[in-house]
């Protein structure tokens, strides 16, 4: 009965987030055909009166709000794919087509701020300064109330979905509204009486929309070459990790993002006493308590062991002491050469240590046998060893790898 009451738990969690998963995905469909819809009336408004009213720097403008249509459509077909299901080609889901669709956004816009700057200094080169007319001041005063607007709401929507995609292309929108805002300086001072100030304007707008263009471009990248999450969450994972009845530990926590999606793997320790059932009951409650309790998380891999079965960290001080100990007390043997391959196992409350040394080729077996279990009882007198296995090698080992599988003396 409870076995089936656990499975129940876990399909209703698994209903719930797919519901959660088409509602976050109309939401952000809906909020860029908005967008796009926007970006349309406005490109086309800046770019009609900016080329009537002799003003560079809307025109410039008009362009960044093109292309921030073209960025719309490019998200939408982005969260299409990333919400098609699992399938055997594509085991952890598309959501890596929308990260793709970021990163196309990113290169855009960078390009498009690129063309813009290389266009204006053209013109500042050529000495084009002309006087902007009074209703392009009224458009660049509607671009930054419309897009500032779009920004808040967009930026709501990505936050609440979860959708990177959505997100940048909210900062897009207030990217837009920053160049909307350089815009109108650049047009008041022109009809002030400094007509550079519109072209000068045109600059600040193209680098602008290249600095907004890096960095959703470098967020993507990140994304794609499996960088973990932000450490908050990999924190909220450990806690509810340690949190689980059952779990004496855990180690070597791995996380990464695709899409709106989390991946986590994890290593457990549990009592050393518990069946294999048992063991398999707490590393199934470690998932569905990571996958409840943190929303984004889509999949968890549990790798279960008994309690200290890892090795000593030895990139940590004390696993650095403990393997120094071991090569030092084993070098203090007459006869060894060198030590290597150093691995241990934990046996309740002390470590199995194994090791190989070498020793001198012409010795007999007899001696090196001697040897091995000098070494062995020097080992033992550490007060984290309960036992050591001990291989001979011939020094120096140029066969190693070849004889790997040989039987070893020990």
């Amino acid at each position: 009965m409870g076995n089936r009451e656990g499975f129940d738990m876990a399909d209703s969690w698994q209903v719930d987030r797919e519901e959660t998963r088409r509602r976050n995905y109309r939401e952000a469909r809906n909020i860029t055909w908005i967008g796009a819809a926007i970006n349309f009336l406005i490109g086309s408004l800046k770019i009609l009166f900016g080329i009537l009213g002799h003003s560079h720097v809307l025109v410039a403008d008009g362009v960044h709000s093109f292309s921030d249509l073209a960025t719309d459509f490019v998200v939408l077909v982005g969260i299409r794919a990333a919400n098609r299901p699992f399938d055997e080609g594509h085991p952890y889901g598309h959501g890596r087509f929308e990260t793709m669709g970021t990163l196309v956004l990113g290169v855009v816009l960078f390009g498009a701020g690129a063309w813009i700057l290389v266009e204006i200094l053209g013109r500042i080169q050529r000495g084009i300064f002309l006087v902007p007319t009074a209703p392009t001041l009224f458009i660049a005063i509607l671009s930054i109330i419309t897009k500032e607007s779009l920004f808040r709401w967009t930026l709501k929507v990505g936050r609440r979905t979860g959708n990177s995609s959505v997100i940048a292309n909210a900062w897009d929108h207030r990217s837009d509204a920053l160049s909307s805002l350089a815009a109108l300086v650049g047009i008041g001072g022109a009809r002030a009486g400094w007509p550079v100030l519109d072209p000068v304007a045109a600059v600040v707008v193209s680098l602008l929309v290249m600095a907004a263009g890096w960095k959703i471009s470098r967020g993507a990248v990140l994304e794609l070459v499996d960088t973990a999450i932000p450490g908050s969450i990999r924190e909220q994972i450990s806690r509810v990790a340690k949190e689980t009845p059952g779990v004496l530990g855990h180690h070597a926590l791995r996380t990464r993002r695709v899409g709106q999606d989390i991946y986590v793997d994890v290593h457990i320790e549990v009592d050393p006493r518990l069946s294999v059932l048992q063991g398999h009951d707490v590393a199934k409650s470690v998932k569905e308590e990571i996958r409840k309790r943190i929303t984004d998380v889509a999949d968890v891999l549990v790798h279960m062991e008994p309690e200290g079965n890892h090795s000593p960290d030895s990139r940590t001080r004390k696993g650095k002491r403990f393997v120094q100990n071991i090569v030092k007390v084993s070098q203090e043997a007459q006869g060894v050469r060198g030590v290597h391959g150093i691995s241990t196992h934990y046996l309740g409350n002390r470590y199995l240590v194994h090791l190989d040394i070498e020793v001198d080729p012409e010795i007999s077996v007899q001696a090196g046998h001697q040897i091995a279990e000098e070494v062995r009882e020097r080992i033992r007198r550490l007060e984290e060893v309960e036992d050591a296995v001990v291989h001979i090698e011939p020094f120096p080992d140029r066969d190693r790898e070849r004889d790997a599988g040989e039987e070893r003396i020990g």
